[in-house]
């Protein structure tokens, strides 16, 4: 079978990073955060500050003390920004943390569950004397499945309704700080903050 997403998210342009727009930005898109869940509960375990962000991998990657946790971006950024880190107070991450929900983590782990059991029923369906050959084949097999298939349907129906409860959360690279944005259903609208940097040096 074809790679499918994940998780779908489809709140933010981040190409289009109309709430951070300035003149000084270092990289100029907003990178979106897959697991906030995960980020949640890694802030959630900190208790020193000041706290070490970098990347590692394609991920980020956040120290505090003895804790450190990798939480996974979307695409790949430029050589010189993985290059960077800094080192932003503890508090200003709690912030953040209090405008994730809680149960994040539940519904990204139930969405991934669901997920699977999707592809579990495009795997069982599919003939194997016409195999899908191709990304846009396989979404246009899902999409007939959608009619045609009850289990899919329903199935596709609760995962749509997890990712309901799943925030996007995304940030923009200045000189002297990063801006969060969280976009989810317990908000009336996006909210932010601002996380200011102590430090930055290469790696």
């Amino acid at each position: 079978m074809i790679g499918h997403p994940l998780v779908r998210h489809t709140h933010i342009s981040v190409a289009t990073n109309s709430w951070c727009m300035e003149d000084d930005i270092i990289y100029e898109k907003a990178v979106e955060i897959i697991n906030p869940g995960r980020l949640y509960f890694a802030i959630k375990a900190m208790r020193n500050s000041p706290v070490k962000i970098s990347f590692d991998m394609g991920d980020l990657n956040l120290t505090s003390g003895a804790v450190s946790s990798l939480v996974s971006i979307e695409g790949k950024l430029p050589d010189e920004v993985q290059a960077m880190q800094w080192l932003v107070p503890l508090e200003d991450l709690k912030i953040l943390q209090d405008l994730i929900p809680p149960d994040t983590f539940y519904w990204e782990n139930r969405a991934l569950v669901l997920e699977w059991q999707c592809d579990l029923v495009v795997d069982s369906t599919i003939d194997e004397k016409s195999p899908l050959e191709s990304i846009d084949q396989e979404e246009e097999y899902r999409d007939q499945l959608l009619v045609t298939n009850r289990e899919y349907r329903e199935l596709q129906m609760a995962l749509d309704d997890c990712n309901s409860h799943i925030p996007q959360v995304l940030f923009s690279i200045y000189p002297d700080r990063l801006n969060f944005a969280v976009n989810c259903s317990k908000h009336d609208e996006i909210v932010g903050t601002m996380i200011q940097l102590k430090g930055q040096k290469g790696t």
